[in-house]
């Protein structure tokens, strides 16, 4: 699991300028990340879903930007990922069916179990933390409009880029479906908490700057 900077600048297009620069931005930063540091072979459906995701970004944030999201239903959404995976972990070992299920990840049990924990919990570290500066200007009034947009949108590109992957990678087609698509949805998740935190702060930064 990694989590680049890159992630948090990449979306920063889409939500200040719109769908069309935050598509352009998302080509571009996958064409470049592959010259730079390839990772396989150049897949252009792969590069497609990343300009599609960045153009939904922009669209998604224009609707929910100025959307009003209470505090308690994102401290239920941490709070069941904690759930998730204090579940996971009691059950794995068990003599029940859905315990034999988690024992065929083997080695990515953890992605089930000690990954929706620790990102859930500090996801509510976060959200309360931000409450807490309310009253304050480092409070970030765009967090949760953020999170809902990323959260989103990351999903439905890590949705097709896993069935693209599976199409287009012969040894990842012979995987069972969920064994490679489970981890893959938990770590965007948890990736997409820390990411939309960090974001909303830049996107504070960005307008106390842009104002000035």
């Amino acid at each position: 699991m990694r989590i680049g900077f890159s992630s948090y600048i990449s979306v920063l297009p889409s939500l200040l300028f719109g769908p069309l620069y935050g598509a352009v931005t998302m080509g571009i930063m996958d064409i470049l990340a592959f010259l730079i540091k390839p990772d396989g072979g150049f897949l252009l459906p792969i590069t497609i879903t990343a300009i599609a995701g960045g153009a939904l970004r922009g669209f998604l944030w224009k609707y929910f930007k100025n959307k009003k999201f209470p505090f308690y239903p994102s401290v239920i959404l941490f709070s069941a990922f904690i759930a998730f995976g204090l579940f996971n972990y009691f059950m794995y070992g068990t003599e029940t069916t859905y315990a034999r299920f988690l024992g065929e990840f083997g080695d990515k049990s953890s992605f089930l179990t000690a990954l929706p924990i620790c990102f859930g919990a500090a996801a509510l570290l976060l959200t309360a933390l931000n409450s807490v500066l309310k009253k304050t200007k480092m409070y970030s009034e765009n967090f949760l409009n953020v999170l809902v947009v990323l959260m989103i949108s990351n999903l439905i590109v890590t949705t097709a880029n896993t069935f693209l992957l599976m199409i287009f990678v012969p040894s990842l087609s012979k995987l069972a479906f969920a064994y490679f698509y489970i981890p893959r949805l938990i770590e965007e998740v948890a990736n997409t908490i820390v990411q939309s935190y960090v974001v909303s702060y830049l996107l504070k930064l960005f307008y106390k700057l842009s104002i000035k």
